[in-house]
């Protein structure tokens, strides 16, 4: 599902530019327009819901794993190019 309203569904879409850190069938991540620190990432599944109370169990854990695996990556990356 879709929401032609949501900024996030347009970023997913390719409508509004991103920096594109990783995607696959089911989340894309993109590095923060204004970042609150370095390397800040969000974390957007492709699945439009209007808020977190929306979002399956199943999805809100597959994206904590995917949080993780990316912030060790992150740090890594972080470091090098510091």
């Amino acid at each position: 599902m879709r929401d032609e309203n949501c900024i996030f569904c347009k970023i997913i879409a390719g409508e509004i530019p991103s920096r594109t850190i990783y995607e696959d069938d089911e989340f894309k991540v993109i590095l923060d327009v204004n970042p609150a620190s370095k390397g800040h990432a969000l974390i957007l599944p492709k699945e439009h819901s209007a808020n977190i109370y929306e979002i399956s169990e199943e999805s809100l854990a597959k994206a904590m794993k995917l949080a993780k695996k990316l912030a060790g990556h992150m740090t890594e990356v972080l470091n090098v190019t510091g």
